[in-house]
């Protein structure tokens, strides 16, 4: 079978200043992603696949169009303070979904159009700097949902069971998997000219669990961690870093997904269908960066 995917994809932005320290923005855009060949060789509802899957001839897919629009302003505040805020909006038509048919262990399941997806919110950010500190902070608010009502495929909810595994998403319920809250912050100090230390703390609000595109189940808790890091440029070549993550050692998740726990070993007498994926324990890295 032969795919064929052709767009023209338009783009357009403005840009005008206030003053040398302060500017606005806007832009609206539009690109296009033709589905990729195990999407294309894996959309068959009545011969879903397990994916890696081997390339047979399945019935096409629509490539995915997103429409962006983005305005914002950004400036300098006495040439110390970079700042910038700013909205987007970018809508997918014709997204692509994973249908899943079978359990967390076997990833059997097939590809589907399934209409439109929002994704919109705000970004802020600053940077600045003052002697020898240097500091940033960042924070991003998103609205992911799914526009259209359409079926999910979700055997392993048990909400699905009793309506042969489908799930019924409606306009407006969240995208799993995406947080509505981000936000980084750090600083670093210049203790000498070729010694610094920094540290950073990021977090991120709770998330929808794979499998609950229909938001009936409680989320994974959100979560927030801090880091340590360090360097020493012995000199214009040669520089020793080290990181310490998670410096307390804090548990938490990034990830969730539904599947059947009798078909996972060992976990035979757990009847929780909920799977979650561990964040990174604390820990800590030594290393060195050399420049030709």
């Amino acid at each position: 079978m032969t795919n064929s995917f052709s767009r023209f994809n338009p783009a357009v932005e403005l840009t005008y200043a206030f003053r040398p320290e302060v500017n606005f923005y806007g832009n609206y855009s539009e690109s296009s992603r033709a589905p990729i060949p195990s999407e294309l060789t894996c959309a068959n509802p009545d011969d879903p696949c397990r994916l890696p899957n081997p390339f047979v001839a399945d019935p096409p897919l629509e490539q995915v169009i997103a429409k962006t629009r983005e305005a914002g302003f950004r400036g300098t505040l006495r040439g110390q303070i970079d700042w910038n805020a700013n909205w987007f909006h970018t809508r997918n038509d014709d997204d692509i979904l994973f249908q899943t048919t079978g359990g967390v262990t076997t990833s059997e399941g097939f590809f589907e159009n399934v209409g439109e997806t929002l994704r919109q919110g705000v970004e802020v950010g600053l940077r600045g700097r003052h002697e020898r500190w240097r500091w940033f902070a960042h924070y991003t608010y998103l609205e992911a949902t799914f526009e259209p009502p359409f079926v999910a495929l979700s055997p392993s909810n048990p909400q699905a069971e009793e309506n042969e595994g489908r799930l019924q998403v409606e306009a407006g319920d969240r995208i799993p998997g995406l947080p509505k809250h981000n936000f980084k912050v750090g600083a670093g100090y210049w203790l000498q000219p070729n010694l610094s230390l920094g540290f950073d703390v990021l977090g991120q609000s709770s998330l929808r669990f794979r499998g609950d595109e229909s938001n009936n189940f409680s989320q994974i808790p959100g979560f927030v961690i801090a880091n340590l890091r360090g360097r020493y440029r012995v000199n214009q070549h040669l520089e020793i870093f080290a990181r310490v993550q998670n410096i307390f050692n804090q548990d938490y998740e990034t990830f969730g997904i539904f599947g059947e726990p009798d078909e996972a070993p060992g976990l035979s007498d757990l009847e929780d269908p909920r799977f979650l994926g561990p964040g990174a324990p604390i820990g800590a890295w030594v290393g060195v960066r050399l420049t030709l």
